[in-house]
Formats: C-alpha cells, structure tokens, sequence
C-alpha cells in the first residue's frame, strides 16, 4: 500500500479521491472475502477435518515450494546482478 500511497502524493491526487477509492477497495475486498468465507466456510472445515493429517501435509508442501522457489530467485538474482555489475566494470 505504500507505493500507491507514494504515487497518489507524488501526483498529486486530490486526498478526497484517494481515499474514497482506498475505503471502496477495501470494503469490496472483505465484503467478497466475508460472503466466500460463509458461503464456503462449513464446507472447507468440514473438508479439513476430515482430511487433516493430508491437508497439514499438502499445506507444508506448498510453503515448502515457495520457499525454494523464491530462494532461487533470490539467488539468481544475486548471481545475476554481480554478473551485470563485472560486466560493466571490467
């Protein structure tokens, strides 16, 4: 949120403007979040306690994932900018 916040004052966005459109988007999200979480609530616990040792282990695999995933693209990252910079240097 800070980047808009950022942009919205380095444009100068009328204050007003802004903050109707922020309270907007955020009363849409959590109203979308609300009707999804009792619409699909009772089922996904339901869902999760029936499955919980296979859930807890496809959650832990998927935390897993992206930990290794975003590793590497630090990583490469990393290898990819030292690169740019000796290229530039040398």
């Amino acid at each position: 949120m800070v980047p808009f916040l950022l942009a919205a004052g380095a444009m100068q966005y009328p204050v007003r403007k802004f903050l109707s459109a922020l309270a907007l988007g955020r009363a849409l999200r959590y109203a979308v979040l609300a009707y999804v979480s009792a619409r699909y609530g009772p089922f996904i616990i339901t869902f999760v306690e029936a499955h919980e040792h296979r859930a807890a282990w496809v959650a832990a695999a998927l935390v897993a994932v992206a930990a290794i995933t975003l590793s590497l693209y630090l990583l490469t990252r990393k290898t990819h900018s030292r690169r740019t910079a000796k290229r530039a240097a040398g």
